[in-house]
């Protein structure tokens, strides 16, 4: 998986407007798994990638991008702190909330 795949299934995610429950938990796991266990160390999302995801959920705000950034606070053991604040920051919080 590289970026450019990630970027193209959250762009495909937020072209459609239903989509089966399935789609979003297999772009969850998949996205989860590429950012928080990709790259050495793994279970720690460095701050590039940080900001690089974080631009991305909020470019393109559905569930599936609240559901996205939940698992990777949840699963991996250390964030940069972006992506702890794009959860509580209130213009970010309503963009992923729409």
């Amino acid at each position: 998986m590289t970026r450019e795949q990630v970027e193209a299934l959250i762009a495909m995610d937020a072209a459609v407007r239903r989509a089966d429950p399935a789609w979003a938990a297999y772009l969850t796991s998949t996205v989860v798994d590429f950012v928080v266990w990709g790259s050495r160390p793994t279970g720690n999302v460095d701050p590039n990638a940080a900001q690089w995801l974080e631009a991305l959920l909020c470019s393109n705000p559905s569930k599936a991008a609240r559901q996205i950034l939940r698992e990777v606070l949840r699963e991996a053991q250390a964030v940069d702190p972006v992506l702890r604040l794009a959860s509580s920051f209130k213009p970010i919080g309503d963009q992923l909330a729409a």
